[in-house]
């Protein structure tokens, strides 16, 4: 081997006396960078750089012709191959070629469809069950109603004659005493009042609650079936009413001393510190009265449908109202809200009329006004009594649907409906749907014995 091949000066390749120095790179020269992943080899140290090789260009398919994203590509089938289509799922046809059932909606044989309510069919279903049923529940609300009217009347046209007739005819020595009797005297009847609505409210929700449950189940009752049903559990129901009743009572007595103790004890200091305190106090009062409504809105319907004591009644609303408050709430406010928007817009205008059709009639004001103002009032009060009818059927059918609704959510109750209505389409006796779990009345009976 000769000198020039090998020097042993610089073995590594650089300069030296046999070789000569590399030449210096070109700045201006084009570096070209390998593409995206390719192995990056740097080329010899002198060695020029080789520039990448350009891809072939790559034609690009016709959008009208290429498949989709996500597109199976299957190649074209050869002539003459059957061509099979695709099948429709949830048809009838799939369903009777490949034995699978088509899906359906849940049944609804009546009032409520089986299946848990959103929450418009909650807001719609107490003014469906006024159309469906209407002869037996508006006619049940209606006579109550008159009833409820005729004896407030009766009783307290009497009373009130009476206070005003012995104030009247008092000396001035005893018209203090008087007149603290007759207050006494109205303020007593005013009670006997409350208790009469509260005895034909009660029985007024019971006929209505009957009348949702079997409407629930395509039934239509008549006006002896629901007045039978409500009149047995007529006296739970209005230990329930005087129970509420007397919460309020309570609560008012305790705003009426806490006034007259700051006007009495205080003064005009103490007045002031009475009302601010009475604001705050009526506000959480306020709220933990629409707190208890919505907790105990199924009381009505466990005493009425369950058969269940007052204290039951009262733990198991507790507990199917766990979780669903804001929702029961909303429900609640909404119908509460329509109801008394309707009836002050339906009263309110022949109210007013009164006394301007009267003053148009008869601008002297002498018999003929108050004959008008005679028959306006007259016309005002059935109309009254009407709305109110009305009125007292959808809030009463509310707490009805709210508790069936709570019950398809939790127990289930949606689908034992569905097993007796298919039963009882068969021709088979069933057991009470709506009893309280594990009752005996829940079960089917017999065969020989009676349906429910």
């Amino acid at each position: 081997m000769s000198e020039q091949q090998w020097n042993p000066v610089d073995p590594a390749g650089a300069a030296g006396p046999d070789r000569a120095a590399p030449p210096e790179p070109d700045p201006g020269a084009t570096q070209y960078a390998p593409p995206y992943g390719a192995t990056q080899y740097a080329p010899p140290y002198g060695a020029p750089a080789v520039p990448p090789q350009p891809y072939p260009a790559q034609p690009y398919p016709d959008p009208s012709t290429s498949p989709q994203y996500g597109a199976p590509q299957y190649p074209a089938p050869p002539h003459g191959t059957p061509q099979y289509p695709v099948p429709q799922y949830a048809t009838s046809a799939y369903a009777a070629q490949y034995g699978a059932p088509a899906w359906s909606p849940p049944p609804k044989p009546g009032l409520l469809p089986l299946r848990p309510l959103g929450f418009g069919q909650l807001l719609a279903a107490p003014f469906q069950e006024i159309r469906r049923n209407a002869g037996p529940v508006v006619g049940s609300g209606l006579l109550v109603g008159v009833a409820s009217t005729l004896v407030s009347t009766l009783l307290l046209i009497p009373v009130v004659f009476w206070a005003v007739s012995r104030s009247e005819s008092a000396t001035a020595d005893d018209s203090d005493l008087v007149l603290a009797g007759s207050i006494g005297a109205v303020i007593l009847a005013a009670l006997a009042l409350s208790l009469v609505s509260v005895v034909f409210a009660a029985f007024l929700q019971g006929v209505v609650i009957t009348d949702v449950a079997r409407g629930t189940l395509g039934e239509r009752a008549r006006f002896g079936e629901l007045w039978r049903a409500a009149g047995r559990r007529v006296w739970p129901l209005i230990g329930y009413a005087l129970l509420v009743g007397a919460v309020v009572l309570v609560a008012m007595l305790f705003f009426a001393g806490l006034f007259f103790g700051g006007v009495v004890l205080g003064g005009p200091a103490g007045v002031v510190i009475a009302v601010i305190l009475g604001l705050a106090l009526g506000l959480g009062a306020v709220v933990l009265a629409f707190w208890l409504q919505t907790k105990l809105v199924a009381v009505p319907t466990i005493i009425v449908l369950e058969r269940a004591g007052l204290g039951a009644a009262i733990a198991r609303s507790w507990r199917l109202t766990r979780g669903r408050f804001w929702p029961i709430f909303g429900v609640l406010l909404l119908i509460q809200a329509i109801v008394q928007t309707a009836a002050q817009v339906v009263t309110l205008p022949i109210s007013l009329l009164g006394p301007l059709l009267g003053g148009v009639i008869d601008p002297t004001y002498s018999g003929a006004y108050l004959g008008v103002s005679i028959g306006v009032s007259v016309l005002t009060l059935v109309i009254t009594m009407l709305v109110s009818g009305l009125a007292s059927v959808v809030t009463s059918s509310i707490g009805a649907i709210v508790t069936i609704d709570q019950r398809m959510r939790s127990e289930g109750l949606d689908l034992e409906l569905q097993r007796v209505v298919e039963a009882r389409a068969a021709g088979r006796a069933t057991g009470d749907p709506f009893a309280a779990p594990g009752s005996p009345e829940s079960f089917d009976p017999a065969p020989s014995a009676t349906a429910w």
